[in-house]
């Protein structure tokens, strides 16, 4: 017989860090599932979802109900949504977080995306340096917060995600230490939540899964 522990102990996982947008102002978890989708570099009219292999940070959690309060949702249907369909909340993640097991991305037919090329792409999107101008000193813990690094050799903040060097930018220009919009990166393509009713809260569950 397996050793339930041991089979545990092979499972493949992978963090992910996401947009903060991402978890908010969405209708129903789909939505946010195709989020993380497109956060990933891939097309989401093309994969599916296993709600049971996915972890996500307490923030992303409490912005995802907040969005579903708005839109008038009972506590209850919004509890009984997360407990059926929703993702397992990891309070050891940290902020703007996932954590994703291999076969939570699926194919139109079920199976299991590739999880090594899926940890490769991440991996190379991660390695992108968006860096931040001006002097964050004063910031320094909020720049940490959102992921940024520093750089000793250049002397600057940097981010892989080019929006989250966006809002690293906004952080230093409000502190009065840094310049307006100087990111030396490429804009990167942002996608407007969805919006829809609140019986989709309920009713539209992860495809096929």
């Amino acid at each position: 017989m397996e050793n339930t522990n041991e089979r545990e102990a092979t499972i493949q996982t992978m963090d992910v860090r996401i947009k903060p947008e991402d978890s908010m102002n969405v209708t129903s978890l789909v939505s946010f599932y195709d989020n993380v989708a497109e956060t990933m570099g891939l097309d989401k009219d093309a994969v599916r979802y296993d709600c049971t292999k996915i972890d996500v940070a307490r923030n992303i959690q409490d912005s995802i109900f907040k969005s579903w309060e708005k839109l008038g949702a009972s506590d209850f249907d919004i509890g009984m949504t997360w407990c059926n369909s929703g993702p397992k909340t990891d309070d050891k993640l940290p902020r703007d977080t996932i954590r994703i097991d291999h076969g939570f991305l699926r194919n139109e037919n079920g199976e299991p995306l590739p999880f090594d090329d899926l940890i490769k792409s991440n991996t190379e999107r991660q390695k992108q340096r968006h860096y931040i101008e001006g002097i964050g000193f004063a910031v320094r813990v909020e720049l940490k917060e959102i992921g940024c690094r520093f750089d000793p050799d250049k002397k600057q903040w940097y981010h892989a995600d080019p929006e989250k060097a966006k809002e690293a930018q906004r952080l230093i220009d409000n502190q009065g230490g840094g310049h307006e919009q100087k990111i030396k990166s490429p804009d990167a393509p942002s996608d407007s939540p969805k919006h829809g009713e609140v019986s989709h809260i309920v009713t539209e569950i992860d495809r096929g899964m």
